[in-house]
């Protein structure tokens, strides 16, 4: 009798138990077929803002309707919004090779128009702006902000005969919106002047990789470039013969085009930053950094800036140029060990430059006439010392490969 109570005893808990998990399924089930989409930003246009001025931004995405408060990286930003659209259930495309099940979460495409506000004492760069919903904050989007006159792209302007005319200098916001779109503009440029010619994409987390052609009025290309340096970022510096009138081409090297392929072209005589030497400072050091570049006057030198919080080993080079600071930002290492710079003695190791550990030495390697350059140090270490030696190159904008 007793053996026959345990044996229906347990029965009864493991129908208790598979009934307790039907009943878990269930519910997740249920669960997952009514899950509401958190709040994302997919796009915002403009891209980026003149600092000092106010614009209307409008901000596209999903299950951003009644929001409530913009949300900014910078308190020198602020905004107000202006309204709301709402255009509809955002129901995913099923394309033939899915085989999941279908998800069937709850998403309202929106439209937000923003008025927003950047103060003089903004930084120029890179900002983000969130949303902040009655389903809890949005995705982060780009907004750059800039100290130029901010323009829009007018299509169409593929063509030279359709070009744009813009008025130098000056920042456009547009997008390379299908496969084989190009967008072409006129712009007049003075004799012996250096023209710059930028072209941001990765920053704004654009799907773009933007090519640059710079065509004389005729059509003739001029100058071209793809990548400049270690970025993804195209670069064109000009300097006409004569007074005249130029085109200035965007195009995508891969081809492709989108909505998401966005970018922000800036063209004129503004100060921009090739190259600074050293690559880094020792932390505190007053010691001032050697830089190259467009339209920087006299300026030759750069002081070290102070470090961001999100990057405390780095540190932005702040130029004084007589047209203001800088189209770019270029940042250094701080370090934490005593620095020094290569004392070049033509790669032999007899003559190879003696440091006292630790140490971070500052160098190049030159080139000249195919001649393969060499830099060679001598330091001391005692029995069963570990001594790391590393190169940092490629993460501070160097084109080395070093070995």
């Amino acid at each position: 009798m007793s053996l026959m109570l345990r044996d229906g005893t347990q029965r009864h808990c493991a129908l208790r138990a598979a009934g307790l998990t039907v009943a878990l399924f269930m519910c997740a089930a249920a669960t997952a077929g009514a899950q509401v989409r958190p709040p994302v930003i997919a796009n915002a246009a403009p891209y980026g803002i003149q600092r000092g001025t106010t614009t209307t931004i409008t901000v596209d995405g999903t299950n951003l309707g009644h929001a409530d408060a913009v949300l900014f990286s910078d308190p020198g930003l602020s905004a107000r919004i202006l309204s709301f659209a709402d255009f509809g259930p955002d129901v995913p495309v099923r394309r033939p090779e899915d085989t999941g099940p279908p998800i069937s979460d709850r998403a309202q495409k929106t439209v937000v128009t923003l008025e927003v506000t950047a103060a003089r004492e903004v930084p120029l760069g890179r900002q983000v702006l969130r949303l902040r919903t009655p389903l809890g904050t949005s995705t982060a989007v780009a907004l750059w902000v800039g100290d130029l006159l901010e323009a829009r792209e007018l299509e169409p302007n593929d063509r030279a005969a359709q070009a744009d005319t813009v008025a130098a200098p000056v920042t456009v916001n547009g997008a390379i919106f299908t496969d084989g779109d190009e967008d072409t503009f006129r712009f007049t440029a003075r004799a012996g002047r250096q023209v710059v010619l930028r072209a941001l994409a990765v920053g704004l987390g654009s799907r773009l990789d933007p090519s640059l052609t710079l065509l004389d009025a005729a059509g003739a290309v001029l100058a071209t470039n793809d990548d400049f340096g270690e970025t993804r970022e195209p670069l064109i510096v000009y300097t006409p013969a004569a007074d005249g009138t130029f085109l200035v081409r965007v195009s995508d090297s891969l081809n492709t085009g989108s909505p998401r392929h966005v970018y922000r072209l800036t063209v004129g005589e503004v100060p921009y930053l090739t190259s600074v030497y050293p690559l880094g400072r020792r932390r505190g050091s007053p010691r001032p950094v050697r830089v190259n570049g467009a339209n920087l006057g006299a300026a030759a030198r750069g002081v070290v800036g102070a470090s961001l919080p999100d990057s405390p080993d780095l540190a932005p080079v702040e130029v004084a140029t007589p047209a203001g600071e800088p189209l770019n930002r270029v940042q250094i290492a701080v370090g934490r060990y005593p620095e020094s710079e290569e004392i070049e003695s033509g790669g032999h190791l007899a003559g190879a430059q003696t440091v006292m550990l630790p140490v971070t030495v500052n160098g190049r390697l030159h080139h000249k006439d195919g001649t393969p350059d060499e830099d060679s140090f001598r330091f001391t270490a005692t029995r069963g010392q570990q001594v790391i030696i590393s190169v940092a190159a490629n993460q501070l904008g160097s084109p080395l490969d070093s070995v």
